[in-house]
């Protein structure tokens, strides 16, 4: 399938999942919210991705998460899923980079 691509747009680098996390040494994500790392976290994948040749990022949260976050951060919803998973609604968000 790859190969079909490739001669319809041309070769591309293979995409890469990238994981960000927080937690302190406990393993807690809450303790350490609203301190500003997931602010660093982010432009630290930004920048990864970019050295690894991305012009684009994007994400996946659910409304519950940090759709604001990735709005404040420069990101656009493209997609939008009501009732995704019990009754929650999942976004799928861009970023030119």
């Amino acid at each position: 399938m790859r190969e079909h691509n490739y001669r319809i747009v041309g070769k591309y680098p293979e995409g890469q999942n990238v994981w960000l996390n927080a937690r302190d040494p406990e393993g807690n994500e809450e303790a350490q919210r609203s301190k500003g790392i997931g602010s660093r976290l982010l432009g630290e994948g930004e920048a990864h991705a970019r050295k690894l040749g991305a012009t684009r990022a994007r994400v996946d949260t659910f409304e519950w998460q940090a759709p604001a976050f990735y709005l404040k951060h420069g990101y656009r919803e493209l997609l939008r899923w009501s009732d995704y998973y019990q009754g929650h609604a999942s976004s799928l968000m861009v970023k030119d980079l």
